[in-house]
Protein backbone atom coordinates (compact mmCIF):
# COMPACT_ATOMS: atom_id res chain seq x y z
CA UNK A 1 0.00 0.00 0.00
CA UNK A 2 2.81 2.59 0.77
CA UNK A 3 4.68 1.37 -1.99
CA UNK A 4 1.22 2.60 -4.21
CA UNK A 5 0.96 5.44 -2.51
CA UNK A 6 4.86 6.59 -3.21
CA UNK A 7 4.27 6.07 -7.16
CA UNK A 8 0.74 6.75 -7.69
CA UNK A 9 -0.98 9.19 -5.13
CA UNK A 10 2.29 10.96 -4.54
CA UNK A 11 2.86 12.23 -8.08
CA UNK A 12 -0.73 13.07 -8.13
CA UNK A 13 -0.62 15.09 -5.43
CA UNK A 14 2.45 16.90 -7.15
CA UNK A 15 0.97 17.92 -9.87
CA UNK A 16 -2.44 18.74 -8.44
CA UNK A 17 -0.34 21.26 -6.21
CA UNK A 18 1.20 22.67 -9.12
CA UNK A 19 -2.25 23.28 -10.71
CA UNK A 20 -3.29 24.98 -8.02
CA UNK A 21 -0.57 27.10 -7.50
CA UNK A 22 -0.36 28.29 -10.92
CA UNK A 23 3.44 29.40 -12.06
CA UNK A 24 4.38 31.01 -9.12
CA UNK A 25 2.48 29.66 -5.50
CA UNK A 26 2.42 32.29 -3.08
CA UNK A 27 0.54 32.40 0.56
CA UNK A 28 -3.00 32.05 -1.17
CA UNK A 29 -2.08 28.57 -2.19
CA UNK A 30 -2.46 27.49 1.55
CA UNK A 31 -6.23 28.53 1.86
CA UNK A 32 -6.65 25.52 -0.46
CA UNK A 33 -4.02 22.95 1.19
CA UNK A 34 -5.60 23.16 4.57
CA UNK A 35 -9.24 22.54 3.95
CA UNK A 36 -8.39 19.74 1.31
CA UNK A 37 -5.81 18.07 3.99
CA UNK A 38 -8.20 18.35 6.92
CA UNK A 39 -10.72 17.57 4.93
CA UNK A 40 -9.03 14.25 3.25
CA UNK A 41 -8.00 13.49 6.57
CA UNK A 42 -11.67 13.50 8.03
CA UNK A 43 -12.36 11.54 4.95
CA UNK A 44 -9.91 8.74 5.54
CA UNK A 45 -10.30 8.48 9.47
CA UNK A 46 -14.56 7.54 8.73
CA UNK A 47 -14.39 6.11 5.29
CA UNK A 48 -15.89 3.31 6.37
CA UNK A 49 -19.01 5.20 7.62
CA UNK A 50 -19.37 7.41 4.92
CA UNK A 51 -19.62 5.08 2.31
CA UNK A 52 -21.63 2.62 4.30
CA UNK A 53 -19.58 -0.50 3.95
CA UNK A 54 -20.95 -2.09 6.90
CA UNK A 55 -24.44 -0.01 8.28
CA UNK A 56 -25.65 -3.35 10.04
CA UNK A 57 -22.86 -4.07 12.10
CA UNK A 58 -21.99 -0.25 12.97
CA UNK A 59 -26.16 0.02 13.84
CA UNK A 60 -25.98 -3.30 16.13
CA UNK A 61 -22.66 -2.40 17.58
CA UNK A 62 -23.41 1.66 18.35
CA UNK A 63 -27.39 2.01 18.05
CA UNK A 64 -27.14 4.47 15.14
CA UNK A 65 -27.49 4.74 11.33
CA UNK A 66 -24.46 5.58 9.39
CA UNK A 67 -26.62 7.43 7.08
CA UNK A 68 -25.85 11.20 7.60
CA UNK A 69 -22.38 10.67 8.01
CA UNK A 70 -21.65 11.46 4.01
CA UNK A 71 -23.90 14.62 4.36
CA UNK A 72 -21.83 15.45 7.91
CA UNK A 73 -18.46 15.02 5.94
CA UNK A 74 -19.91 16.87 3.05
CA UNK A 75 -21.17 19.95 5.55
CA UNK A 76 -17.80 19.90 7.30
CA UNK A 77 -15.70 20.04 3.96
CA UNK A 78 -17.68 22.96 2.47
CA UNK A 79 -17.60 24.57 5.86
CA UNK A 80 -13.75 24.03 6.38
CA UNK A 81 -13.71 25.57 2.58
CA UNK A 82 -15.99 28.94 3.12
CA UNK A 83 -13.85 29.43 6.35
CA UNK A 84 -10.90 29.43 4.62
CA UNK A 85 -11.93 31.63 1.83
CA UNK A 86 -13.63 34.31 4.30
CA UNK A 87 -10.34 34.08 6.20
CA UNK A 88 -8.55 34.94 2.93
CA UNK A 89 -10.72 37.70 1.59
CA UNK A 90 -10.39 39.19 5.07
CA UNK A 91 -6.62 38.43 5.31
CA UNK A 92 -6.26 40.23 1.21
CA UNK A 93 -8.20 43.35 1.93
CA UNK A 94 -6.52 44.09 5.37
CA UNK A 95 -3.25 43.97 3.01
CA UNK A 96 -4.15 46.43 0.54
Amino acid sequence: MALAHDIVLWPLYTVLDRIAAGRRPGPAVNYVRVPVLLSGLLGLTWIGLILQLAPDTYERASGLRPEPYLERWLAVTAVLFLASGVLYAVRARRSR
